[in-house]
Formats: structure tokens, C-alpha cells, sequence
């Protein structure tokens, strides 16, 4: 009887992890996360510098962000939600770990499950990979930031950028940003890159992620999707 009970704890917990990387746009109060010692000394180291450092760009630390990795750059963007409701771009990090084509293009998302989860072996961030449309390619393993510029197919940053972004990402979860969404791109998805991506063997992957890519180019508004085992889509109502 104790493991039947075991067992649907276990059930129910997991589908809490699943429903809260699935609906990114559902706020929670604000909540304290235990990231342990590592997290809470570079929140503490941080958090300061941080508030004046968004403040000069008008942004409210602690405010929705968005994350956008160009593989072809090794670059990862963070964007913070201003008061008119679009996103600014604020900071570009440098990913540092060597072969960043073998970090599987899609879309990700990191909650305060994923910081607390990355705390466990060292200081880094899971995400939500393999996602549905992952696991029906075949696709498995993890995508983690880390630092020490750890190679793909982790995201590796430098321990100072990974320091800093750590505060970024617990100061957004702990204000109550349910799920942070995190799109990792080849490239910079435009007509022209798409006309010539034609013959890619990821191309019908590219055909799903181009209009989500083009609706926050044009809106500056994290676009709300679905994904599934058949792939991404964009909601466009």
C-alpha cells in the first residue's frame, strides 16, 4: 500500500513539472526557491549591481524575461519585459563551449524547477529538453547552461556570465514568472536564411519555428505556442 502511494506522489509531482513548462504564461505569487549556497551567493553578489544596471534601461529588475540563443554566433540574449508590455533586449552573453551546432534547435523553458534541479551536481540551469516534439524525433539527453564553458550539447557560458544570469533567472521565478521561454536558433530565421536552409535536414523544424521567430521580431511580444509530438506552433489568436 505504502509503494502504491509512493508511486502516485511520484505521478503527481511529475505532472507538475510538466504542466508548469508547459504554460509559460501563467503567473504564481512570488516564492522563495532554495537554490542552495552556490545560487545564493551569486543572487547575493549580483543582485545589487543588477538593479541599477536594468533601472538605467528602463526595465524593472525581476521583470518577464525571454532568452534567445543564434547558434551561428554562439550568443545567448536576454530580453526584459518594459512597461509598455514589449521586451528589450539587455544583455548578450558569449557561449563559449566549442560545437554549438549539436545543441538541438527548438524551443525550451526553464522554471524554479530548473534552478533548484541544477543545483544538485553543480552550479547550472536545466531546461525542459527533450520536449514532446524532441522525444517523437528521437531526440534525448539534456540541454543544461553551465559554466566552465562546457561543451554542447551543453549551453556553456563563463563562470562570471553564468553568475550573473543566475541572478537574472531567480530574481524573474521568484517574482512569479512561471516558465521562461528559451528558443535556440541556428540562425536568424528570416526569408532570406530560410530560402537557402531549403535542402537542411532540419528544415521542416526550421518551417515551424520561423513564424514564432518572425512574430517576436515583429511584436516584441513572447509568442505563445504549443508543442507537441508533430512540432511547433504558433497561436495566433
Amino acid at each position: 500500500m505504502k509503494k502504491i502511494k509512493q508511486k502516485n506522489n511520484f505521478i503527481k509531482f511529475s505532472i507538475a513539472i510538466l504542466i508548469s513548462f508547459c504554460v509559460p504564461n501563467f503567473s504564481v505569487a512570488q516564492n522563495y526557491i532554495d537554490v542552495g549556497k552556490i545560487g545564493r551567493d551569486a543572487i547575493s553578489r549580483n543582485s545589487g549591481r543588477l538593479e541599477f544596471a536594468f533601472a538605467d534601461d528602463g526595465v524593472k529588475f525581476g521583470a518577464p524575461i525571454f532568452m534567445r540563443i543564434f547558434k551561428d554566433k554562439s550568443t545567448l540574449e536576454i530580453w526584459a519585459q518594459a512597461k509598455n508590455g514589449k521586451y528589450k533586449y539587455l544583455r548578450q552573453y558569449k557561449i563559449c563551449g566549442a560545437n554549438t551546432a549539436n545543441i538541438p534547435s527548438g524551443i525550451y523553458f526553464i522554471n524554479a524547477q530548473s534552478l533548484v534541479q541544477g543545483q544538485r551536481n553543480s552550479f547550472s540551469v536545466a531546461t525542459s529538453y527533450p520536449n514532446a516534439y524532441n522525444v517523437a524525433q528521437k531526440q534525448s539527453g539534456h540541454i543544461i547552461l553551465a559554466p566552465r564553458c562546457a561543451p554542447a550539447p551543453n549551453i556553456g557560458l563563463t563562470d562570471p556570465d553564468m553568475d550573473e544570469m543566475f541572478a537574472i533567472l531567480y530574481k524573474s521565478i521568484s517574482k512569479g514568472q512561471n516558465a521562461i521561454q528559451i528558443q535556440v536558433l541556428p540562425f536568424a530565421l528570416n526569408g532570406f536564411n530560410m530560402f537557402t536552409a531549403q535542402k537542411k535536414p532540419n528544415y521542416n523544424t526550421l518551417k515551424q519555428l520561423a513564424p514564432i521567430y518572425s512574430k517576436f521580431e515583429e511584436t516584441k511580444k513572447v509568442p505563445k505556442i504549443t508543442i507537441s509530438s508533430s512540432g511547433y506552433k504558433l497561436i495566433t489568436k
